[in-house]
């Protein structure tokens, strides 16, 4: 677990931040013994054109199979800003809510492949909810 809180002080993972972070601002404020000693701001966001440029690439989702239109999704960075990922066109895709998620915290994982990208899924099972014969699910 990272020293990463929100703004009402509740504590969230390295992993949420990078989501949280992926197309936004981060400013980072480093403590020493409670004292603020550094304040510092970096930019990870897209600008106006990118995102035009997006639209105009994609239709909906980038995530295979996913048709949430275009204006529900934000840019993700396909090599992370976190890593040293560029924020220029070729190093973006948008997605939605659900599969930017899955890929900063759920174990996907999306790669440069020849021309395109590649969405691999994570190695471990994610269990699916079900239900038994005879059950309905709750309203």
């Amino acid at each position: 677990m990272g020293g990463s809180e929100l703004d009402n002080g509740t504590p969230i993972s390295s992993k949420t931040v990078q989501r949280l972070a992926c197309d936004g601002t981060l400013c980072r404020v480093l403590k020493a013994d409670s004292v603020v000693v550094d304040v510092g701001r970096a930019t990870r966001a897209v600008s106006p054109a990118q995102w035009r440029a997006l639209k105009a690439r994609h239709r909906t989702c980038a995530a295979p199979g996913c048709d949430r239109p275009i204006n529900w999704t934000s840019p993700h960075h396909v090599e992370f800003w976190a890593r040293g990922g560029k924020s220029n066109l070729s190093n973006l895709l948008p997605l939605c809510y659900f599969h930017h998620r899955q890929v900063h915290e759920g174990g996907w994982q999306v790669v440069r492949a020849g021309e395109g990208v590649k969405f691999i899924p994570p190695d471990r099972v994610i269990p699916k909810r079900v239900r038994g014969p005879g059950m309905r699910w709750a309203a």
